[in-house]
């Protein structure tokens, strides 16, 4: 892969600020996150950490449980850091105390707070001392204390000294709870981790259009009517919990109640305070919109009323969070909504102007925010927006500070040099939702030809915010020194439109890392370079380190990469009509290709239900499985399905007849079912064509059942089979590892999304992660580690399962390139091993990105040690396909070795290298009875590939992943069977930027046109433009037969286990029901739109089966299906 043009930022600081000279990270072997501003280490030495260690400090209601929480971590962690430091060590004198001493306890957490801190350790003595002005500083001194120590047994770093404080006062993290519900223990957990990062403020978003989760005792149906539900809200005691939380952690917690705009939740207490409450946001073109989106409604500044509810709101927010800071919001005020309002007409009838009323507004309340004791904090919109906006004056600098989300460094400009102090969230750098596409449920931008321009994916502020672009921002660029003052500090923003639970860390975190560490103490090192660079394999360490912890971050390069500092720096088939979302009050994922319901009936699901069959070593643990799961699922669909129900009859068996029991799970086998629920009888019918189709027909059954106790949609008839008959899922498990338990969930919720192919490609350059017993050492040596490996018993594991749940694993050892992880056991056969993937001088790139190495068809050891992996692998793996890779054959690579330069010399050619390959290798995988699958470079690559001539179309299959549907036509007229896992729609790793450490394009001036993001193949390929995409675009009819249907592929470059669920899911449902049953309904149109609804149901369905997807829109739209539309249908 490689990387694109892209842009970021930061430059200024270093006018503004001295920096004290920093020990980089290669000169040091253990680092602190954030880098501290002065570390002197001159001779890195390490002794024990006593088990009896202590810390001393006078008493303090803050800092004293911070001092029993760091103990108590320090002695539990054990932490095992990715790299070994190379530190000398000594057993001698282990540390048996910390002393702290604290200049002024009586310090408050509020802004501007003194956090500086000096920290010493020395290498003679058993005691450490920690000095701190305030006691917010000495917890900054002992997170940095904390990161110092390593191993079991413990020890810590000593011979050093830290003087360490902040650059700037404001260091924080917004997080909208309104859009999607956040449960306690999540911001507990958020906190938490913003205090190891010292991050300092909580900007906490409590409120907006879609919902009022807060409990206010003097306004208790806010929240009574406004939330998503009681188990939605949080009361008194969890607001007490989180800020005595964000006190015990050094982080202020803000409340932000948004108004006179984004308050349509309002209005389910309150109807007649707020404008155009909950009508669609859309009417017409965006002139006419009633809200910037999906979810209306503003205060209405002209109705008494309205400054009734608004105060008794911000006394009881006053007495809530004891913070300095109140923020009002402000922001968005749509013309269209205050126009829709009788009063507010009226006004402008008598030559009123809406920025008089929003003046009105201001004037009505920010006196009274002043009257609390409180600074008022204001989205820039108040002063700054091109439509609605008050006169400045009324907004006195003194008492005011401005939060700026737009237009960049140029209205951080317009702010300051107005007087105002401001915060810095420039939704072009710090907005951490931004990237993930459109959540609203039928844009068109999804349904155009394939090859159209993608832009942003569908983001109004996309591409994704790369946490390297974060790093190199500055956010006193072009700021006077004075001007620069002003900036109080930043706060990274999610909002939630496509946020929850299910993602919350691996969206915050590391991006929100990096920014910490930008303002703490800057990215520049002590010659005034940026310093993004160095910060990578720091970044990865941190990140290691907050996993141990129980943060779940999303991870920024392949732990190779950690292990090898600096290397890197119309589908042609009858369509059965099906009933629409609309028509059906519960719906099955992916949608069947024939649904026959025409009275919407359930009926009881019998506590002693049972599911006959024939015995079958497959299906009847199948079985098995799908009673535990309906028995004890108790679903509780997102919205009450709409059903006559009746107390009679209860379902009390399920019968399954099967056609061909001796049916294998290969391609091609038939996966059709009738599922028959009569109303007036207590059993089902199930008969399927195979086992494999019994369980596709189990999974749509477990589907139809919900509630507590157990109802069962009856009265209806499904026939269902696919249109195509492979569709699967491609994980990386080279560059980051993930453990059997992480490849069963894949599997278990691939078969519930009824895919069918596990192609799991195992090894790479990176590591070689499965244990052969004919080539130990290809493991032994080329894996990450013994606790990162594949046993045999594993492998059984996973094919086993598998069966049991009808997904055929289909194993990929990538060769001849892509084998430098080989070199570790065998060197000699390997070319350009362990090299620098990308000289600046020589042939050009060694490999496609960091990592490199690939096989040497000249040297005979090749074929005996690949004939023995392969040997092996047909062993372990019963499936016919096998994956032989031969993609990305690099010329530099090859011609980096002398036995191919020699052969170079004879008038040889790189392609005749490969066919050298490919004719040794070819006929041995089909004489293991199997049919080969490459990638289509092998024939279709511009600089080396083989005479299709030797890989005859009836032994071979294709896999096309470049050039889009150009080149699923070039292998398709050609002959060749061939799946499509296109890069432009089906690559789920898109959009997350670039991995590598240095990379300038995340170094240019604010304003610099964004691009990719960075990512190769940006932007990121949304659920829509997965769901919209035909694989079989642009082909004949004949030609179409030949796609054997579909991959998406998770490449693991910035993947783990921490975020497998959300990378995957629902993306990979998109394409399961595309690959199923189609993207049209019956008269031929994109049901996209229709789709959004039933997919958000099958993301809560999945969430209740324990996997956890990325959310797609606002739990407000789900609750108001249509109203999220960027049309309104009829």
């Amino acid at each position: 892969m490689s990387t694109n043009n892209f842009s970021a930022i930061f430059s200024l600081i270093s006018l503004f600020f001295t920096f004290v000279p920093l020990i980089s990270a290669v000169g040091s072997p253990i680092n602190i996150w954030p880098k501290p501003r002065s570390f002197i280490w001159t001779t890195p030495q390490a002794i024990p950490l006593s088990p009896s260690f202590t810390i001393t400090s006078p008493p303090h209601p803050y800092l004293t449980p911070a001092i029993n929480r760091y103990i108590r971590q320090i002695q539990a962690a054990n932490y095992s850091p990715l790299l070994a430091p190379a530190i000398n060590f000594t057993t001698a004198l282990p540390l048996q105390t910390l002393t702290i001493t604290v200049s002024d306890l009586t310090a408050t957490l509020s802004h501007g707070v003194n956090e500086s801190y000096t920290l010493s350790i020395p290498s003679n003595k058993n005691s450490a001392t920690l000095t701190a002005a305030t006691p917010w500083g000495a917890m900054r001194g002992l997170e940095s204390f904390s990161q110092l120590v390593w191993g079991n047994p413990a020890r810590v770093a000593v011979g050093l000294v830290i003087s360490d404080w902040p650059i700037f006062e404001h260091r924080g993290i917004l997080l909208d709870t309104s859009r999607n519900y956040y449960g306690v223990e999540d911001l507990l957990r958020l906190i938490g981790a913003m205090s190891a990062n010292k991050l300092n403020v909580f900007h906490w978003h409590i409120t907006d259009s879609h919902s009022f989760p807060l409990v206010l005792k003097s306004e208790p149906e806010l929240a009574g009517k406004g939330s998503y539900g009681s188990d939605m809200q949080y009361s008194t005691e969890d607001v007490k919990r989180i800020v005595q939380f964000g006190l015990e952690h050094g982080v202020r917690v803000i409340p932000e109640i948004d108004m006179p705009g984004h308050t349509g939740s309002w209005a389910d207490a309150y109807p007649e305070i707020v404008t155009c409450a909950n009508m669609f946001w859309l009417p017409g073109t965006w002139e006419d919109r009633l809200a910037a989106e999906p979810g209306t409604g503003h205060l209405n500044p002209l109705i008494p009323k309205t400054y009734d509810v608004v105060k008794n709101v911000f006394t009881e927010i006053t007495t809530l969070f004891p913070d300095t800071f109140f923020h009002g919001g402000a922001d968005e005020i749509i013309p269209g909504c205050w126009k829709a309002d009788p009063t507010i007409q009226k006004y402008l009838a008598n030559n009123g102007t809406l920025s008089q009323v929003l003046e009105i507004f201001i004037n009505s309340t920010y006196p009274y925010i002043l009257s609390h004791n409180r600074t008022a904090v204001y989205w820039e919109d108040v002063i700054l927006d091109g439509e609605i906006k008050v006169n400045p004056l009324i907004l006195p600098p003194e008492t005011t500070i401005m939060q700026t989300w737009n237009g960049g460094p140029n209205n951080t400009k317009r702010l300051v040099s107005a007087g105002y102090r401001t915060i810095v969230s420039s939704a072009d750098y710090y907005y951490l939702d931004c990237g993930h596409g459109d959540f609203t449920g039928n844009n068109s931008i999804y349904d155009q030809p394939p090859g159209t321009e993608q832009g942003n994916g569908g983001s109004w502020c996309g591409p994704f915010k790369t946490w390297q672009l974060i790093y190199n921002y500055d956010i006193t660029y072009g700021l006077t020194e004075t001007e620069a003052k002003l900036v109080l500090g930043g706060e990274v923003a999610l909002w939630s439109e496509q946020a929850d639970p299910n993602v919350l860390d691996s969206r915050v975190w590391p991006r929100a890392s990096a920014m910490a560490e930008v303002l703490w103490s800057g990215n520049r090192d002590e010659a005034g370079r940026k310093r993004a660079g160095e910060a990578t394999d720091r970044l990865s360490e941190w990140i290691h380190r907050m996993a141990s912890r129980g943060v779940k971050s999303e991870p920024i390069q392949p732990l190779w990469c950690i292990r090898n500092p600096g290397i890197f720096i119309l589908l042609f088939h009858t369509f059965v009509p099906l009933i629409s979302a609309v028509g059906s009050p519960i719906n099955i994922w992916p949608k069947p290709r024939s649904f026959i319901w025409t009275t919407l009936q359930a009926i009881p699901f019998s506590p002693s239900f049972t599911i006959t069959s024939p015995p079958h070593p497959y299906l009847t643990p199948a079985i098995n499985r799908y009673l535990r799961q309906i028995q004890t699922a108790n679903y509780s669909p997102l919205l009450a399905p709409a059903i006559n129900f009746t107390t009679s009859l209860p379902l009390q068996t399920l019968s399954i007849t099967i056609s061909d029991l001796t049916a294998t799970l290969s391609h091609g086998v038939n996966e059709s079912y009738t599922l028959t629920i009569p109303s007036d009888k207590n059993s089902a019918t199930l008969t399927a064509a195979t086992p494999w189709g019994a369980m596709r027909g189990l999974e749509s059954f477990s589907q139809l059942v919900w509630g507590n106790p157990a109802r069962v949609a009856a009265g209806l008839v499904i026939s269902d089979w696919p249109i195509f008959e492979h569709r699967g899922i491609l994980l990386d498990t080279s560059r980051n590892y993930f453990g059997v338990e992480d490849l069963l969930r894949l599997i278990g919720t691939m078969s519930a999304n009824k895919l069918n192919v596990f192609h799991w490609h195992i090894t790479d350059s990176h590591s070689f992660p499965l244990v052969l017993k004919s080539e130990p050492e290809l493991a032994g040596k080329g894996s990450y580690g013994s606790d990162m490996q594949y046993s045999t018993e594993d492998v059984k594991q996973i094919v086993q399962f598998g069966l049991e749940h009808g997904v055929r694993v289909i194993p990929e050892v990538d060769v001849p390139g892509h084998t430098g992880s080989w070199a570790n056991a065998y060197p000699e056969i390997v070319t350009c091993a362990n090299m620098f993937w990308n000289p600046a001088t020589g042939e050009g790139p060694l490999a496609a990105e960091p990592g490199t190495g690939h096989l040497n068809p000249l040297i005979p050891k090749t074929y005996d040690v690949v004939k023995n992996v392969f040997t092996e692998l047909t062993a372990l793996f019963p499936d016919t396909l096998f994956h032989g890779g031969a993609d990305e054959v690099i010329p530099g690579c090859w011609k980096a070795d002398p036995t191919i330069q020699k052969y170079l010399a004879n008038n040889g050619t790189l392609s005749q290298v490969l066919e050298i390959f490919i004719n040794s290798t070819h006929p041995y995988i089909l004489s293991l009875n199997r049919t080969a699958v490459y990638w289509e470079d092998v024939i279709l690559d511009g600089q080396i590939k083989v005479n299709p001539s030797i890989l005859s179309p009836e032994t071979t299959i294709m896999q096309t992943w470049n050039g889009g549907p150009n080149n699923t036509k070039r292998l398709v007229s050609a002959g060749y069977r061939t799946i499509v896992s296109s890069a432009d729609y089906y690559y789920l790793d898109c959009g997350h930027g670039d991995f590598t450490g240095n990379n300038s394009i995340y170094n240019q001036p604010p304003g610099t046109e964004q691009g990719n993001g960075g990512s190769w193949c940006g932007p990121k390929k949304t659920w829509q433009l997965i769901y919209n995409y035909d694989i079989t675009y642009g082909l004949t009819e004949t030609e179409a037969k030949l796609v054997l249907g579909g991959e998406v592929a998770l490449w693991s470059e910035q993947a783990d286990s921490n975020v497998l669920d959300s990378r995957i899911w629902p993306r990979s449902s998109a394409m399961a029901e595309v690959m199923w049953s189609g993207n049209r309904d019956e008269a031929g149109r994109k049901r996209g739109g229709e789709a959004t609804d039933r997919l958000n149901e099958w993301i809560n369905r999945m969430v209740s089966r324990g996997v956890k997807p990325e959310p797609i829109q606002p739990l407000w739209c789900i609750r108001n299906p249509g109203m999220c539309n960027t049309a309104k249908t009829a």
